[in-house]
Order: C-alpha cells, then structure tokens, then sequence
C-alpha cells in the first residue's frame, strides 16, 4: 500500500539536516554562536604559518551585503587523558587541516567562501550560504566594548555592563587543561566573570622549542589546550584576558627567571636578535610577530568570550633599548595588526610591572598623583583601549602598605589617562607562594584586593595572583562572592558613578568608599585599623553613614557581609527636603561591610 504523499516527503524534508546543513532559510545558528568550518584546501609544501607561503582567508558577506574578512588557521586535532601519574596526555586525531571561525553579530542570511594564495597563483571556493537567527540565549551579551556613556567602563554589545571580577589562571600545571576544570568550575560557582592567561614556553604559548621561529606544528596540541579552555570559560560563563607574551623570554635578570638562553629570537638559537632589547625594533622579529597575531586572532578571535588582547605581561622587565621609542611604536604598530586582522575588534592592552609606583607609595617621595609614569606614552597610545596596574607589597623590604588606600591611590593615577583602568596583577607578595601565605595566611590582604579594585575606580574586582597555591589550596574563591552579589545588575556604564571616600560619623577609623550613580548607590566600608599585617577584628557599632545622594526620592536595598555574601539587614531612606544629606545606622561589624541602594521606581 502506498504511503500518503506527506510521508513520502518527509526524509526529502530531513536530507538537508542529515547532510548537515538546515532547510533553506531555517537558522543554522544563532547572533554570537560560532561558525566553524573545515576548509577543502590540501596540505602543500608551503609553511602554513607563513601567510607570506600560503595564505587563507575566509570572506564573510552580511546580510546588509558589505564583506568582512577573517584569516583560516592550520589546526590539529588532540584528544587528552590522565596519565597514571597525574599529568596530562595529549594524543593527535586525524590529520591536520584548515579551519575557519566566525561569529556572526547580525540576523540574517550570510554568505562565505574561502581564498587560497600560494606563490602559484589564487584559488576561491564557491559562495555558500548560513542563516543565523536573533540571540535568543539571555547569557548571551556579545562583545566587550568601551562605552561611550562613562569612559571608565565597559559594556557588552547588548548594552550590559561587563564587570571583571576573578584572578588570573595564567597556565596549568602537570595535569594541564584538567587543572583548569576544577579551577574554572570554582570560580563559576563563586559568581566569577574573569580570568587571565599567559601564552608561555611551559603551557600554551606556540613560538618555543620543539617548535620553530617559522612552523610551529610541533606545539598545535598546546593550541588546542587553549581551544579547550576558551571553550571552558564559555560553559563557565568566563571571560578570558589572553596574554599573548610574557617579559621573561626577553629579560636577562634571573630573579624571575631569565628564559633569553632558550629564546627562539636569540641569534645563538638560530634567531635575528644579538640582544633581547632588539626584539621591539628588529624587522624580522616585528614579522615574525605579525604572524603570531594573525594565528591568534584567527585560532581564538571568534570567541565573545575573549575579553581582550594583552600584548605584554609587564613589558617594562624586558631587557629595555636605549629610548622608549621603539617601545611606543611597537605596540602602535602590534595594535594596528590586530585592528586590521581581528573581524570583532576585540580590546587591546598591555602591562607594566608599577614597581616604581609602589615603592614610591612606600616611600611617600612623591605624590602618587603626580607620579611621572615611565610608560605614559604607551597608555596615551589610542590603540590602547585600557590601562592596567600591576602591584605588589615588597614584604621583603618590610614594605607593607595599607592595601585599599595604596590600591586607590593608584588606580587614581591611571585614570587621569581617560580610559578604563584594570588592576590586573595584585598580590601581598611577589616573591613566592610561601611567602605570601606567611604575610597573609587568612586571606585578609587578599579580600582587600578583590575589593578594593572597584571602589577605586577600576572596571572590576582586584586580580590576585598565586591561584595554584594560594587561592585553590586555600579555598578563598569565597571572596568573589559577596561583590559579585552586590554588584549584579548594575548598569555601571548608566550610572555615571560619582566616586568618593567618605568619614563615617562614629567611627572615625572606618572610611567608605563610595560610588553614587543616579539609580544606584554601592558602598564598601572598611575599618582602617584593620589590615592584614596588624588585624583588628573588634566590631564597629554605633556607626553612621551620610549617603552622598545624585537624585533625591526614595531608596531601598541592604547591607552586605563582604566575606560570606550574605545581607545582613535591609536598608532605606528617603530623602524629604529637608536641612542636610541622609543618613544610615550602619550595622555592627567587624572588618568592613558593604552597602547597596537602589533608587525606588
């Protein structure tokens, strides 16, 4: 007996979606899910990492009709397991391959084809199509942008606020990307948004030995860990600042540990550089690093959940050329790269150490307000999108300083440069786990950098460093939690935060930092005579707070106990017109405690 005529249709109907393509016009994916492909291209003689050999880019045509292009990637599969041992193993899938990534930001129907040039001439695919659908995920915000509304903030796509708050994760140890499922999984739990990662010799940087100056196949697996821990900050619904070079290659002081000896650039490896100063002039390193932009950006670019590009870790430790100039037209031209290569334009930094910053906090020689910062010229770069500071007691030197105020004090100098400002190192001490543990073994200077961070100005929390010794062994992830909380939902780059240190009335011990916006107040009040190197855990009562208001009407929210997360009371007030600001029965409290009000409707 014949079938009706629907049922015969029906695997005619399911032949597009079992070749692996959706029906015409039906979404394939959706506004910021990632477009990936395979690319038909055979394996040449050409060194793939070369673009100068062999060059692929992939053209991506809007729904509006304008093109945007986006460089392919040679790319090698692994799959990984644990060893008996505890390390991680790493094993090649299949052949090696082109690949391309591409997110698209609009609605619509796209087009796409690749472009192959060798020196033998230009080959182009055929145009091929994809529909993407509007964003219908609400963990789904876009790319991190700078916002016009308030020039200290950052916001995604959608308009959101993006609100750093975390701790670098700079590389993994012997169990590699598995270290990071537990670390990522933690700070995820502890309401997180942030990581930092290094690309280094030991993890997952690519131009090291076994590898080549020229190809590196001989480390695709480390840019497959990479892959997966992107990945991973994805389902965690982290946002990861990528270090793309770290000073230590570069640096011929030993104290950290001089990597020059094995550097691929060093002319006794076989490389164009005499001396690691050279590295910012040279023209055959600036190509070289051209190339690894453009694998990077092509390899991990499609991600929204690539915060931004660091283009050093605290270049000032690099072995230094005699001007500065070099320097500043390095990262000009190294950020001009990405903006030409990188289809979303993700954010562009760098860093320096501050050390001079900090001991000048110490010594109290000048005003840090004044300080006359050495790499003034890089953060005035417009190529630059943000300014970061590194800083570190030197306990060592018996160098301890009040953690918030040095911290503000600070971040108050960088941003006298008009852009946002991330404290994207900060540590109790820089020498080492143990002793870091030793200056602070409760956690009480590190609670007061993830704090302080915000408060002062800066885009998010403070990043802590030592996360494989200190944070995870200890268990601190805890310390998130409560900003995370007070935070949430506040639309920062709106508010035009008003940012103050007020007394308290009471207490003349305890002063709060203060941001006022016009439909929400956020506080963080902490008692000065209580640091980590002399702590005081007496409780505070009896203590009041004149809220420095922008709009009268009434106000509600609560108290917040910043080391449990937990709302310690409901708080109100309005605001009548009457004589003087109003005021807030602080609750009892021991360390400090933090405050949230949100303008009534």
């Amino acid at each position: 007996m014949l079938r009706p005529p629907r049922m015969r249709l029906l695997p005619l109907l399911l032949l597009p979606l079992l070749l692996g393509c959706p029906p015409e016009g039906q979404p394939e994916l959706s506004v910021w899910q990632t477009f990936e492909r395979t690319l038909p291209i055979a394996a040449g003689p050409e060194n793939p990492f070369d673009p100068n050999q062999v060059r692929v880019d992939v053209e991506f045509r809007r729904p509006g009709g304008t093109i945007v292009t986006t460089p392919a990637f040679w790319f090698q599969d692994y799959e990984r397991r644990l060893k008996p041992d505890g390390g991680e193993a790493r094993m090649a899938v299949g052949a090696p391959e082109w690949r391309v990534r591409f997110t698209p930001t609009r609605p619509g129907e796209w087009r796409w084809r690749w472009i192959h040039t060798t020196a033998a001439g230009e080959t182009a695919g055929e145009w091929q199509r994809f529909a993407v659908g509007p964003n219908t995920d609400p963990a789904r915000h876009g790319f991190i942008r700078r916002t016009e509304k308030d020039p200290r903030y950052l916001a995604f796509d959608d308009g959101t606020a993006f609100v750093p708050i975390g701790e670098n994760l700079s590389w993994s140890g012997y169990a590699g990307t598995f270290e990071y499922d537990a670390w990522m999984a933690k700070l995820a739990a502890s309401g997180a948004s942030y990581i930092r990662l290094w690309m280094p010799s030991w993890d997952m940087g690519l131009v090291y030995a076994p590898a080549t100056l020229e190809d590196w196949t001989a480390r695709l697996d480390r840019a497959w860990q990479l892959d997966y821990v992107i990945e991973l900050a994805r389902q965690h619904g982290l946002y990861v600042m990528l270090s793309v070079q770290n000073h230590g290659p570069f640096d011929l002081d030993d104290f950290f540990g001089s990597g020059w000896g094995t550097n691929l650039y060093n002319a006794a490896n076989g490389g164009p550089l005499a001396h690691p100063s050279e590295f910012f002039a040279d023209p055959t390193a600036r190509e070289i690093f051209r190339r690894y932009l453009r694998y990077v950006v092509a390899r991990f670019g499609h991600s929204p959940h690539v915060f931004a590009w660091e283009l050093w870790n605290e270049v000032d430790l690099t072995a230094q050329p005699a001007t500065l100039e070099p320097v500043v037209d390095w990262h000009r031209e190294m950020a001009r790269t990405l903006r030409a290569l990188d289809p979303n334009q993700h954010l562009v930094t760098t860093s320096t150490s501050d050390e001079l910053m900090t001991i000048t906090a110490w010594t109290d020689s000048s005003p840090i307000e004044t300080f006359p910062l050495i790499y003034a010229p890089v953060w005035e770069l417009p190529e630059i999108d943000f300014v970061q500071l590194h800083s570190y007691q030197i306990s060592g030197w018996n160098v301890q300083l009040p953690v918030a105020r040095t911290l503000s004090r600070m971040t108050g100098r960088l941003l006298q440069f008009g852009k946002p400002v991330l404290i994207g190192e900060a540590g109790i001490d820089f020498r080492g786990i143990a002793e870091t543990l030793a200056e602070d073994p409760e956690g009480e200077g590190f609670h007061d950098i993830v704090w302080t961070g915000l408060f002062a100005g800066a885009i998010g929390s403070g990043m802590s460093w030592w996360w494989d010794g200190v944070v995870d062994p200890q268990d601190w992830y805890f310390h998130f939690e409560g900003l995370a909380r007070l935070t949430a939902g506040v639309a920062f780059p709106q508010e035009r935060f008003r940012q103050s240190i007020e007394a308290v009335d009471g207490a003349p011990d305890v002063s709060a930092w203060v941001l006022s916006g016009k439909d929400t107040v956020l506080a963080w009040l902490k008692n000065g005579r209580h640091e980590y190197y002399h702590p005081d855990r007496a409780p505070v009562s009896g203590a009041e707070l004149v809220v420095p208001l922008q709009r009268g009407d009434a106000w509600a929210g609560y108290w917040l106990d910043p080391w449990t997360g937990a709302i310690l009371a409901p708080a109100a007030l309005s605001t009548p017109p009457v004589k003087g600001p109003p005021t807030l029965a602080v609750p009892d409290f021991s360390r400090d405690v933090a405050l949230r009000l949100d303008r009534k409707p």
